[in-house]
């Protein structure tokens, strides 16, 4: 008995720690707010459930036996029934997918997938069969601490007290609509506390508090407390869905209150007449507040901000960008309306009916419909749907016939809780602190449900040795099974990334190409994370587009290993076309790095990016940025004028979008048609956002052809541009050269100025700069000609 009450102690404290998921992250990886909370979450899971396993053979056989009761009242709950039914169609969709390989482990960026969605159900048992009442105190208490500590660095980093960047606040979640759902939660776990507190002194409300103690009364104050300070939290995120769902749950919870049968009484304060206020007040803020949303005021509190800026039309809110992927999500669905693309799929599906409109938002990869429903459609069809939206149902009215009745206050903070999740995720998607959060509600609503079953010690004959033997056999296998799990599921993974990271700054290139190639072996299902993110944020800009860098010999080896990486995840994953393009740019830069443009190696690197794109065209055949690789390969083959009609087809996509004009223009001038390529760059200038969603490339390719063009205007008013901020993009120093020449010559002492002191931030260039100061503030501009 003594082995089964610790191991039971054991595997609780291993799930109230839990929560403190969400503060886990390490800058030391590649993804470090994700990554690190799907590896320790797994990992915790994984280790409860070796414990749980051990658990069992240590009890007595009535423990054993009200245990397989616990777990049996699953099988005639409506609520545990269709939650594994949804599992079932997850599962079942996975096997039609394209990348079933993909619909099976899922990424390290959402952590779900059949591999790591099992682990949320199996989190969901262990909860329900192993936690009591106080138990469920105890983990709740968790999960508001947590949102305290991420509610106390969220104020930190919106005062500017913090080195995360942004102009919402993210704490360390990493995304401000992930960190507003987790606070969302916090809010209902902290009402959970005090609806029990309310009801345990109205004897009006006839009913007991049954899971969550009570507590003492500054308890409850506190707990409010937090509750404020999460909600807080969710306006300073701005995150339009959760104040949305937020304001829904707030309706749905009054709208009940206001109109229960018997009153609640808070202080000897009627609730029921707090209700009704607060309703009536809210109408008349909300008429206010849209009477009057552009009033500075609003646009000076977070949240309301940026709910009074929402523009439906303009591409500059992310509203209508939601819009255009609801188009698209729906048009996939169509093609697979049963078991939908499969989990982990709905990029394939967004890649096929890509709308060219995306453009005008930048360089948009999706791989949620940032919206529940329309996720479950295109990737679990209709099927999925209908049991997900049939698990609600079920659950609502699990709660009203059950909860209700026993503790009305906790059932009403329930219901609007649901509801805040529910309209919340029709805006957003689920991930780790989203499913972890959620399961562990369900695991609570489930277990009250279904009565009162916490484990007792329960004297009775020990099992026999021929059942122990039996009984730890199995959970020596399963305990085996969890530390290989742990080991190459989860610690490989984690120490790859990690290698990936820190490869960079290696004492030299040869111990960077050693932490590279260990970091990429063995392959994995995180591989492709690893590489696709760490390529993209570590070596496509300080690397790959850094020519000193790539035309070293010494580079080389790895640049060879980098381009490896990518081509491996292409034959494995073809559907993801980012990593064609991935290809291509890098080759693009390799081939960049030759000084002949006809060395017979660039023709042949050419002719990969063609085939790259060809490939990729299959799958996304009416993305622009495919057209642009593969027109600017043609050209690089001399192949001119299939070229030029490729550029040409990417303006025909959408005539709405510079980039094409800008990459149809560099395509024109590789080909010799001068005229052609001006044209172009004069129909940017057309815009009213010429430069929208242009990258350091477009800015440098731009540049560069004016300058050829003879165009010194355009150089200059680019060249201010970088120096203001503008267009976010610094050009090689001969640029500004040839500003300050043009200032001079105009006697533009403002201009002049202003890139001199640019300029005098370069050691080299320092004492120089110092004598031009000097003589443009004095006006001697006869002496500065002469420089």
């Amino acid at each position: 008995m003594y082995k089964a009450s610790l191991t039971r102690l054991a595997l609780k404290i291993t799930l109230f720690i839990t929560p403190l998921t969400a503060l886990v992250f390490s800058r030391a990886v590649i993804l470090p707010y994700s990554l690190p909370k799907i590896i320790f979450f797994r990992s915790a899971v994984e280790i409860v459930a070796a414990l749980f396993f051990f658990y069992i053979s240590f009890i007595s056989k009535s423990e054993r036996r009200v245990l397989w009761d616990r777990a049996a009242t699953l099988l005639k709950n409506p609520v545990a029934i269709f939650l594994f039914l949804f599992l079932l169609s997850y599962i079942v969709s996975s096997f039609f997918a394209d990348n079933a390989y993909r619909a099976f482990w899922g990424t390290l960026e959402r952590g779900e997938g059949v591999f790591g969605t099992l682990h949320f159900y199996v989190y969901f048992l262990l909860l329900y069969l192993t936690f009591g009442k106080k138990d469920w105190a105890y983990y709740f208490s968790a999960f508001l601490v947590t949102g305290f500590m991420l509610a106390l660095y969220s104020a930190f980093q919106y005062f500017g007290s913090t080195n995360i960047a942004g102009e919402r606040v993210s704490a360390i979640v990493g995304n401000p609509a992930f960190l507003a759902t987790h606070m969302l939660f916090v809010m209902i776990f902290g009402g959970l506390f005090m609806a029990s507190r309310l009801l345990q002194h109205n004897e009006s409300a006839g009913v007991v508090q049954f899971y969550i103690p009570a507590g003492k009364k500054n308890g409850f104050y506190l707990t409010l407390f937090l509750v404020i300070l999460s909600l807080l939290t969710i306006f300073l995120t701005g995150t339009r869905g959760a104040i949305l769902g937020a304001t829904v749950g707030f309706l749905v919870f009054m709208a009940i209150l206001a109109f229960y049968k018997k009153d609640v009484y808070f202080s000897s304060y009627p609730l029921k007449k707090m209700a009704r206020y607060l309703i009536v007040a809210f109408v008349i803020f909300t008429a206010v507040f849209f009477l009057t949303k552009n009033a500075p005021v609003w646009q000076a509190i977070p949240g309301l901000n940026r709910i009074a800026n929402t523009n439906l039309f303009s591409f500059k809110d992310s509203a209508p960008f939601r819009l255009l992927t609801w188009q698209v999500s729906w048009e996939a669905f169509k093609e697979r309306p049963i078991l939908g693309w499969g989990p982990e799929n709905y990029l394939n599906a967004y890649e096929k009916y890509y709308d060219p409109d995306f453009s005008l938002y930048g360089d948009t990869w999706l791989d949620r419909a940032h919206n529940k429903i329309f996720d479950l459609l295109v990737m679990q069809g209709v099927i999925g749907l209908i049991v997900y939206l049939g698990f609600f149902v079920v659950l609502t009215r699990a709660i009203l016939k059950r909860i209700y009745k026993e503790n009305f206050l906790l059932a009403l903070t329930l219901i609007a809780g649901i509801s805040a999740y529910f309209i919340q995720n029709l805006f957003l998607f689920d991930q780790i602190l989203s499913d972890m959060a959620f399961f562990s509600l369900l695991a609570f609503v489930i277990a009250y449900v279904n009565g009162d079953r916490q484990t007792q010690t329960i004297a009775n004959e020990p099992p026999s040795l021929n059942e122990r033997f039996v009984l730890l056999s199995v959970a020596s296998g399963v305990g085996l099974l969890g530390l290989m799990s742990l080991y190459y599921l989860h610690v490989i993974p984690y120490a790859q990334a990690k290698l990936f990271r820190i490869a960079p700054r290696g004492s030299s290139i040869e111990r960077s190409y050693e932490l590279v190639q260990k970091a990429l072996s063995p392959y994995n299902y995180a591989q492709a994370t690893i590489r696709g993110f760490g390529i993209d944020d570590i070596y496509m800009d300080d690397y790959f587009n850094n020519p000193n860098v790539l035309s070293a010999p010494e580079f080389s080896k790895l640049t060879d290993l980098l381009v490896q990486s990518i081509q491996e995840i292409v034959e494995r994953e073809p559907y993801d076309v980012r990593f064609h393009i991935r290809e291509a740019q890098m080759l693009s830069a390799i081939a960049r790095s030759y000084d002949d443009e006809n060395d017979p190696r660039v023709i042949e690197l050419n002719l990969q990016i063609e085939k790259l794109m060809r490939d990729a065209l299959e799958f996304a055949p009416k993305r622009q940025d495919v057209y642009y690789h593969l027109a600017l390969s043609l050209a690089g083959q001399n192949k001119y004028k299939e070229a030029m009609e490729t550029s040409e087809k990417a303006i025909a996509l959408n005539p709405k979008v510079p980039r094409s004009y800008m990459n149809a223009a560099v395509v024109y001038a590789i080909a010799g048609e001068n005229e052609k390529s001006k044209a172009a760059l004069k129909k940017i200038d057309e815009f009213a956002t010429p430069y929208q969603n242009f990258f350091g490339s477009d800015f440098n390719n731009m540049i560069y052809l004016y300058t050829v063009f003879g165009n010194e205007k355009k150089v200059v008013e680019l060249v201010l541009k970088s120096l203001k901020g503008d267009i976010g993009q610094t050009f090689d120093l001969s640029y500004y050269g040839r500003a300050l020449t043009y200032f001079r010559d105009a006697k533009d002492k403002e201009n002049f100025l202003l890139v001199a002191n640019y300029l005098a931030k370069f050691p080299d260039l320092r004492e120089d700069m110092k004598v031009l100061i000097d003589l443009a503030e004095k006006g001697e501009w006869d002496i500065l000609h002469k420089f």
